[in-house]
């Protein structure tokens, strides 16, 4: 426990370390928050910024699920809302969106501890769908931006996220080929991987051929993404910032994918560096806020939706616990 407390404590001084950085050198300018009125429509922005996001986490709740139903799960779509709302709850206080993968694959893992392999092997699928999603998002704005000329965006962005799209789909598609592993040019590297590897890609591979289902998860995390995106507009609006819809759309993802790098809580301090240092690249100054006040925001109604769904969860566990003590 000291040994843990300790890691977090650092990952905390790192967090507000580069905050106050972000702050000092003025690329975390709070003074643009001055610019901010709660009047009626600022009241009305938020509130669709509020629903908005409740619907974009139902939706990956329903991608989970049916990800878990694909290597025949026997969740309810009841409690794989519970568990995803609780997870993005709790794992505010956990490094990155990794800590939110850690609490959902601890759920299923203490529920059906015989297929441990299979319940990470659901929620790091679960995961891979939500980076793709990040990188088809980045890649289809900055093409559509090159094609009409927009000049806030360099064209190297369509470069950088279209060869991150290529070369994660070639990794997936790798992944997913038992033929290309088992008897390609890296069969010999395969076959001296861990036993614990292999039945991962298995479980991989096996969800892979339901693509009809993957297609529709695909759908699904692009719309919950198109809506992260719209929360940072919202608040981009909120604060008079210029950045133009389109760089939006490319920027944001760019800038998200990095949130899932496991060092500070929730990612901060990294994630409104990087924000900074891309919306800075487009004309505008307010990256750092802007990240800032939208995971600020999208805290709050995490926390709102997500703390009833921890106590459900908690009563279910409850009851698990005594039926399993009935049975001994």
């Amino acid at each position: 426990m000291p040994k843990k407390f300790l890691i977090l404590c650092l990952k905390l001084t790192l967090a507000f370390t580069l905050l106050y950085w972000l702050y000092d050198s003025d690329a975390l300018d709070l003074s643009a928050f001055r610019q901010f009125e709660l009047d009626s429509r600022a009241v009305q922005l938020l509130g669709l910024n509020a629903v908005l996001l409740f619907t974009g986490a139902i939706l990956l709740s329903l991608r989970m699920w049916r990800l878990l139903n694909l290597l025949d799960f026997d969740v309810g779509i009841m409690e794989a809302i519970r568990v995803n709302l609780a997870s993005m709850c709790l794992g505010l206080m956990l490094p990155g969106l990794v800590g939110v993968d850690a609490i959902r694959a601890t759920y299923f893992c203490m529920k059906t501890t015989e297929r441990k392999v299979d319940a990470f092997t659901c929620i790091l699928a679960d995961r891979m769908i939500g980076i793709y999603a990040l990188m088809l998002l980045a890649t289809v704005a900055a093409v559509i931006a090159a094609l009409i000329g927009l000049e806030s965006v360099d064209n190297t962005f369509v470069v950088v996220s279209g060869g991150s799209l290529l070369a994660f789909s070639l990794s997936v598609g790798l992944m997913s080929s038992k033929r290309m592993l088992e008897q390609g040019p890296l069969s010999t590297i395969y076959k001296r991987l861990p036993a614990l590897i292999h039945k991962i890609v298995e479980g991989v591979q096996r969800i892979s051929a339901f693509r009809r289902d993957l297609g529709l998860c695909l759908l699904i995390t692009v719309v919950s993404q198109s809506i992260t995106v719209i929360n940072f507009v919202i608040v981009a609006i909120l604060i008079n910032d210029n950045l133009p819809l389109l760089a939006h759309f490319i920027l944001d993802p760019i800038a998200l994918f990095f949130n899932s790098v496991p060092v500070t809580p929730g990612g901060l301090g990294i994630t409104e560096s990087v924000f900074a240092y891309l919306y800075e690249s487009a004309g505008s100054s307010n990256g750092a806020l802007v990240s800032l006040l939208g995971r600020l925001n999208q805290y709050c109604v995490y926390i709102a939706i997500g703390l009833p769904a921890f106590f459900l969860l908690k009563l279910n566990f409850a009851s698990l616990d005594s039926d399993a003590k009935q049975g001994a």
